[in-house]
Parts: structure tokens; sequence; C-alpha cells
């Protein structure tokens, strides 16, 4: 999305729809201190989530994230938030790759309120059982105890949220490009377009659950600046 229409929005939502939390989930290429400025994100940006999966650009570059340079990137976003008092929150997918990465030192110094940290999931249709050998990312999955040796590693990283495959199943409203809801459990399964039906109609053809929401702590507060709740439902704009 463009910076001054994202910018538009992260105003609008605040001063017309006077959200009480507005957040939003960037790559951080194109934040600078111009644009918080300009859309006064001390103001009306409350949260600002970034995703990082490893500290070594090679690796972020071969998952895609970035070319080479992600982590600076999302150092200066941090940085940017701690000027504009904005509260920041890391998301992390360990897979084959990162499994043995050490990010305690790289974490404190991005000073997050919450560092969620992901367990690799496969969807059948999605990134596994694919057409295209590009999509596929099978050979990146790992075990659960796999997963339980990274968060044992940073166990002494007081943000950190563990979230295994089981906490996501039926968990999160995931919504693709055809504006259609995902089923996280049957395969990926799509709803109706929330173009063509209501988003409570959309809701109701897929498999999430508001109890699975809330035992995987979906909804949570932000002890730190604002002693806002925060709800981590949001919608990614990049």
């Amino acid at each position: 999305m463009h910076p001054k229409l994202l910018g538009q929005m992260v105003r609008y939502c605040k001063d017309e729809l006077e959200f009480p939390v507005v957040q939003v989930t960037t790559n951080a290429r194109l934040l600078n201190d111009d644009w918080m400025r300009r859309f006064e994100a001390d103001r009306t940006l409350d949260m600002m989530t970034v995703s990082i999966d490893s500290f070594k650009d090679h690796i972020s570059r071969s998952l895609g994230r970035g070319k080479g340079d992600h982590t600076k990137y999302v150092k200066r976003a941090a940085e940017l938030c701690q000027t504009f008092d904005v509260d920041l929150k890391i998301n992390t997918v360990v897979c084959r790759s990162n499994l043995n990465e050490d990010m305690r030192e790289s974490i404190s110094e991005l000073d997050p309120f919450r560092w969620k940290v992901v367990q690799m999931y496969l969807v059948d249709g999605m990134n596994t059982n694919v057409d295209n050998p590009l999509h596929d990312a099978t050979d990146l999955a790992i075990t659960r105890e796999e997963f339980e040796t990274f968060i044992k590693r940073h166990e002494d990283v007081q943000c950190l949220q563990s979230e295994p495959n089981e906490r996501f199943i039926r968990a999160y409203l995931l919504l693709n490009e055809r504006m259609r809801f995902l089923s996280t459990s049957e395969g990926g399964k799509e709803t109706d377009s929330i173009l063509d039906v209501s988003v409570a109609d959309a809701i109701e053809q897929c498999d999430f659950c508001s109890e699975k929401f809330i035992e995987r702590d979906g909804v949570y507060f932000e002890r730190r600046n604002h002693n806002h709740e925060y709800c981590d439902g949001d919608v990614a704009v990049d």
C-alpha cells in the first residue's frame, strides 16, 4: 500500500471512526521519520507489528523477506516506535531455516512489548500439496519438539508468546486476496467472498472458533505505555 494512503487510513481510523486502538502490520521498508510526523503517529498510531524470521539477512531473503536488508528496516521501525511512543510487536515464524538461531540479543535491542513466536504451519493447498513448486514449503516444516527447543533457548525473553501449531488451528481468521476467509483445519477451504455475502455469513462458513481465539491469548493487554486492550486479529497492510 502507498504510504500516503496508509497514513490517511490510520488518521481516519483514529479521528473519524474513533477506534480506541489503531495498529498496522508492515514490512517497514517505506516507513520513515517524515511519515510518522506527517500522520501524527504519536497520536494516531497505537501499535506497529513487524515480522522478522531471521536476523541473518541471507536467511530472511531466502524466506522471501526483503532483498538482503530486512534487518535494517526492522531496526529502523523499532527506533521510530520508540521515538513516537508507538508500541512495537514482533512476529517470528520458526522453520527449518532459522531453527538454530539465537535471537535473544537482537530481540532485546528491538525492545518489543510482545514477541509472538509461531511454529511454521502447513496448510494443504496453500503451502503444501500445491501445483507450483515455488509455493511448496514442506521442506521448511519442523516438529513440535524442534519448535520447543527454539522456545527453550529464548525462554528468558519476557515478552515471548509461544504459538505451536495446535494453537493456530481454528483460532485465526485468514482473509485471502479474493476476500474469502480460509479454513485453518480443512486444507485452506474457502468461504464465499465478503464482497458477495456479509462478513458474519462468511465467518459462519469457516472453522473460526472464538473460544480458540481466546485460548491462544488473542486478546491481551499492553502494560507499558497506554494500558490499551489489544486484539490480535489484525489485517496485514504492507
